[in-house]
């Protein structure tokens, strides 16, 4: 084998890439006094592009002080939340 015909490995370019997010509660156990003082509930977090849904789902619960196991999904594009034209 030549070294022209070598392959080397290469990160995907993705992978090392950081997105921020801004993740919204849009519903839960609060009370309306909450609700209130606090109308919009809001974290801001970011990710590498090559962590798995699974990683951003812990990023998520790290950044509210979650603790419970629950299933969870995620809905990119659409309109809005659980837009019926986003992907999940």
């Amino acid at each position: 084998m030549t070294s022209r015909n070598r392959r080397t490995w290469a990160p995907d370019p993705d992978s090392r890439r950081v997105y921020e997010l801004d993740v919204k509660l849009f519903g839960g156990p609060v009370t309306k006094e909450f609700l209130k003082d606090n109308p919009v509930v809001s974290r801001m977090i970011q990710i590498r592009g090559g962590q798995t849904p699974a990683k951003l789902h812990e990023a998520i619960f790290d950044a509210f002080n979650r603790e419970e196991e629950h299933l969870y999904e995620f809905h990119v594009g659409g309109k809005g939340p659980m837009g019926p034209k986003a992907r999940r």
